[in-house]
């Protein structure tokens, strides 16, 4: 049974989601107005971005009991990120290929995290549409990137952008969503 203090200490930190939000809608942003970014610049902005975003998720995974629900999706996506972003930042000869299928399986990873979490937070929560749609949106990015990675990073760098944006957007939403939940009860 999912327990409403869980809920709470959400709420409180929601701008730990909302932070998580605008770094993924930033790194949307940069892919998009640097269309003709170089496969190298690709790299960096998905490394740093993911190693933001799995500190972002470690932290609000430490702010909660660690027996409680949640707990274990959100380190395990931080660490996840953060181990990511190292490699990929530390090794960013990696090629184009193997890159795609990173932030493919990376993407895979990430909505099946984030639709245990709504799972397991939708007896508390009526309205978790924001993150089952950042988790659906995710699994659906990464089941098209590891099925066709052959297509072309750099080609890719839109799609990318725009899943950062859209994924980003869901985060911010649901972060408003959790701050209005705290406030009200």
């Amino acid at each position: 049974m999912v327990r409403l203090d869980l809920i709470e200490l959400v709420g409180r930190r929601w701008w730990a989601v909302a932070l998580r939000g605008v770094v993924a809608i930033a790194f949307g942003i940069m892919a998009w107005a640097w269309s003709d970014i170089t496969l190298g610049t690709l790299i960096t902005l998905f490394g740093i971005f993911t190693i933001a975003d799995g500190i972002t998720s470690i932290v609000a995974a430490f702010q909660r009991e660690r027996s409680s629900y949640g707990f274990l999706p959100l380190l395990l996506t931080g660490v996840v990120d953060v181990l990511l972003g190292v490699i990929v930042v530390v090794w960013p000869d990696l090629s184009a290929l193997a890159l795609m299928y990173v932030i493919g399986f990376w993407a895979l990873f990430t909505g099946i995290m984030e639709l245990v979490t709504a799972f397991q937070l939708r007896r508390l929560l009526p309205d978790l549409a924001s993150l089952v749609w950042s988790g659906a949106i995710s699994l659906i990015f990464g089941i098209l990137v590891v099925i066709a990675p052959g297509s072309g990073a750099i080609a890719l760098v839109r799609v990318i952008g725009l899943f950062a944006i859209v994924f980003g957007v869901s985060l911010v939403i649901l972060a408003f969503r959790l701050r209005a939940w705290a406030e009200g009860r």
